[in-house]
């Protein structure tokens, strides 16, 4: 019932939002160059990746040595501590993270800042919403059966079992 009733839900979750909260979060970009790429120069503009001025596209088109294949993978992460080793390393310190050297590639982190605790939106935690709002519904269905058809116990027809 609970996942068919939308409107419900929402309202649901409009009452209840604090108790879906984001932990303290790091708003983070993973960097990984291969071979083909300028690592420095992708590193000093560390400043417009964070800023969201330079993309994936824009990063392989300026320093990447090859224009047909690129070699800059960037992927920007929002985590709560514990979720990536990487940007856990970084200690929540802004700015680029130490090159970690692979076979063939480079991976360093840009940590762009810190997120404060905050409610997550209904579709980040939709599941857990359903979950407690169909525990609702038949807490309170229960109750309603409950006022309507209360328990009465034969004290004496019960004596008289035993």
């Amino acid at each position: 019932m609970a996942i068919t009733d939308t409107a419900g839900l929402e309202t649901f979750y409009k009452e209840h939002r604090k108790s879906y909260m984001w932990e303290e979060r790091t708003d983070a970009y993973i960097v990984q160059c291969t071979k083909g790429a300028d690592l420095a120069g992708t590193r000093s503009a560390y400043k417009k990746i964070a800023k969201g001025k330079l993309d994936q596209e824009a990063l392989n088109a300026k320093y990447c040595s090859s224009d047909t294949i690129p070699c800059i993978t960037l992927t920007h992460l929002l985590v709560e501590k514990g979720e990536n080793a990487l940007i856990d390393a970084q200690k929540g310190v802004s700015g680029p993270g130490p090159v970690l050297e692979d076979v063939g590639s480079s991976t360093f982190v840009i940590v762009k800042g810190q997120r404060s605790p905050e409610p997550k939106k209904l579709d980040e935690a939709r599941g857990q919403i359903t979950s407690d709002y169909q525990e609702f519904l038949e807490s309170e269905w229960l109750k309603s059966l409950k006022e309507k058809y209360p328990v009465s116990i034969n004290q004496d027809l019960l004596k008289q079992i035993k």
